[in-house]
């Protein structure tokens, strides 16, 4: 099971891969779809699946996240599981 499921925008990758980094280094697991997605899955539900095995969700917000229409879609998987959501501004 991973402890955080993390929620970015794609143009945010740079601040995303910084975030998993130094979760990692605090040996805390995270789950994020460009390690946890296997090729050719149906990535949705794979990420909702993700969503509910994590512990946590994590929301990276930036200007391009908050207009996701896929972001809205996670925020409201997290809540329907009831998960802890923890939001993090990015520049």
């Amino acid at each position: 099971m991973s402890h955080i499921f993390i929620s970015y925008s794609r143009e945010d990758l740079g601040f995303a891969s910084k975030i998993v980094k130094v979760l990692a280094d605090n040996q805390l697991d995270t789950w994020v779809d460009w390690k946890s997605i296997p090729k050719g899955e149906n990535w949705e539900q794979e990420i909702f699946r993700g969503i509910e095995e994590a512990d946590a969700f994590l929301f990276l917000i930036s200007q391009r996240s908050i207009t996701r229409r896929c972001a809205n879609k996670e925020i409201t998987h997290a809540v329907q599981n009831g998960k802890r959501i923890s939001p993090i501004c990015s520049a």
